[in-house]
């Protein structure tokens, strides 16, 4: 790693690393001449606003983070979510402002599996401009690996390519296939995170896609990662997958920086077989479930145990129910 005995001291002055933590940031030379702003001065400064790229929750330069187990439906959700900023459109209740030209990095797909949903997909997307989205999958890398995002000349390949394309938006699904370092080592994340905050610093947005642990309702591994995150998003399947909707999940937000109110509550997503979508706030979805696995015969208690709430909540819900006329 270290050529000879200069590059040890600069690295690290006693001469040795120290023995409680071998990973050590190099000392800084040089540091810049930082001063403090008066109040007067930095009020006054014209700092950029915060303009929405996909209302409420994406805006330009934003750090964002789209966590879910797998098969709950990640990368259903981040490519509607693409196509949406591609053509200005709406996809559920998030509208784009205007289009935006997006790059999709996807590690772990077949080229095949990925065409065939984006081909289903751009059906619903009638103002679809292509030029918009550019992806790179496994299968056009050689030895059909993609570089991992933690390593210098992976960022440097790609810090060329988002100049080259002028990019606004990436999309890096998933975060375990595209980088080699610990999940629960938070010093870790350091080598990734220090670069897309330069990303971000050139006006460029980033979609983290990631899977949750043993624990659904959190990212896995370290939360440090949601220290710098502007949005965390969670997935969470649903109990409604069906010929006729094969894919049902909620949608919640465990931080927003940036919206709030209203704009934060959660809602179920579904899709219809034909790709479209529909959507319900998460209150009455739950409804729904129950009266529907009350028809099916399925005692409270079970019922309670299939959605995660109380015997008395389902109890509740079925006697309305019965009241109106619905059971």
């Amino acid at each position: 790693m270290f050529n000879d005995q200069k590059d040890i001291q600069e690295f690290f002055p006693n001469g040795k690393p120290s023995k409680k933590n071998s990973k050590v940031e190099p000392i800084i030379k040089n540091i810049p001449n930082i001063t403090a702003k008066s109040f007067k001065e930095f009020i006054n400064k014209p700092y950029k606003p915060v303009i929405d790229l996909l209302s409420p929750w994406m805006q330009e330069a934003s750090l964002n983070m789209i966590v879910a187990e797998s098969g709950a439906g990640k990368t259903y959700f981040c490519l509607n979510v693409a196509f949406a900023l591609a053509s200005g459109a709406i996809f559920l209740e998030y509208r784009a402002s205007r289009p935006a030209k997006i790059l999709y990095i996807d590690g772990e797909m077949k080229g095949a599996a990925l065409q065939a949903r984006l081909l289903s997909i751009r059906e619903h997307y009638p103002n679809f401009i292509q030029e918009n989205l550019d992806i790179i999958t496994p299968d056009d890398m050689p030895s059909f690996i993609v570089p991992k995002i933690c390593q210098p000349e992976t960022q440097m390949w790609l810090d060329n390519l988002i100049e080259k394309n002028r990019y606004e938006v990436i999309f890096f699904d998933n975060l375990s296939t595209l980088s080699t370092i610990d999940e629960n080592i938070a010093h870790e994340w350091n080598e990734i995170q220090n670069w897309f905050i330069r990303i971000r610093a050139r006006g460029c947005t980033i979609n983290l896609v990631h899977h949750t642990g043993i624990e659904t309702n959190r990212q896995r591994g370290s939360k440090k990662r949601e220290d710098v995150l502007d949005t965390v998003i969670l997935l969470k399947k649903g109990h409604i997958c069906t010929n006729e909707t094969p894919l049902h999940f909620n949608v919640s937000y465990s931080k927003h920086r940036n919206f709030y109110g209203s704009n934060t509550l959660s809602f179920d997503a579904f899709m219809t077989k034909d790709g479209s979508w529909t959507m319900k706030d998460s209150i009455t979805s739950v409804k729904e479930i129950v009266i529907e696995y009350a028809e099916l015969k399925m005692t409270q208690q079970d019922i309670g145990k299939a959605l995660g709430i109380s015997q008395a909540t389902v109890c509740r819900i079925i006697k309305d129910a019965k009241k109106v006329g619905k059971l």
